[in-house]
């Protein structure tokens, strides 16, 4: 099993030059003849932040320095989760064609989808630990914790759009169902609002059994108050990576070599 998994991955890796220039593709086509280019990428989660921010503030009586990158931060994830999700949906119609010329694994595709969607997500995410850099004339060492938290981020949505791939091939109607279900799990995960909300209302199991909200910790911990986030946190959103990481693989093991006669 072990030794089937490094080839797998070996022969991904023998492909890096076709999905890297899958990537490369689509930021170019996404951006081609754009005058703010890349720009455009910070333009929405920077005006919702911007927006919510001013009415928040107000509302719940916050100090805007610190609930901005609260935002940003927010709308960042938010914003790869949903891409993930939703654009995984159709990563195979899109590649069929790269499908059918030749048997080459079929995770490049959620791969480009994620890669794609972290490239802006990691632009946003920039942007708030530099707002908190500046705002508060502080550069944590704990920000170092984010590379493995940005790791298993990567892994989560990895296997996430993975899912929905095969899925949307089996049932058509995944991405609507997907649409519903992120919509709802939107409000569920305190992406605008303070965790503390939640936590002050009775809704802490919210905060427990929501894998999302639990990355979301991991994220700010460390960009909002400067401290490192606790093993028993790593456990916690190890414990819903591992089932959806090894259910993709499963998927992909048992799927793959039949997924060109279903689409």
């Amino acid at each position: 099993m072990g030794s089937a998994v490094r080839e797998y991955f070996a022969e991904l890796w023998s492909y890096r030059h076709f999905w890297t220039q899958l990537v490369r593709n689509d930021l170019q086509k996404r951006y081609r003849r754009s005058l703010l280019g890349v720009g455009w990428s910070l333009l929405q989660p920077l005006a919702m932040t911007c927006v919510l921010a001013l009415v928040y503030t107000r509302v719940l009586q916050v100090d805007f320095l610190q609930f901005a990158p609260l935002l940003l931060s927010g709308l960042a994830f938010w914003g790869l989760i949903h891409a993930s999700c939703i654009q995984g949906c159709s990563c195979f119609l899109l590649g069929e064609a790269f499908i059918r010329q030749q048997p080459i694994p079929t995770i490049i595709f959620p791969l480009r989808v994620v890669l794609t969607s972290g490239f802006h997500f990691l632009i946003a995410f920039s942007v708030a630990i530099a707002f908190v850099i500046v705002t508060q004339l502080r550069l944590s060492p704990a920000l170092l914790s984010l590379v493995p938290t940005l790791a298993l981020l990567f892994l989560f949505a990895w296997a996430l759009a993975i899912l929905c791939a095969y899925s949307h091939i089996y049932f058509p109607d995944t991405q609507h169902l997907m649409e519903v279900g992120l919509q709802v799990l939107f409000y569920l995960t305190p992406i605008i609002y303070p965790r503390s909300l939640l936590e002050q209302n009775g809704l802490w199991f919210v905060l427990e059994f929501n894998p999302l909200a639990l990355f979301l910790q991991l994220l700010r911990e460390p960009l909002m108050e400067g401290t490192l986030p606790s093993l028993l946190l790593y456990g916690k959103v190890l414990l819903f990576v591992s089932p959806v990481v090894a259910l993709a693989t499963t998927v992909v093991a048992r799927l793959e070599r039949r997924l060109i006669f279903a689409m």
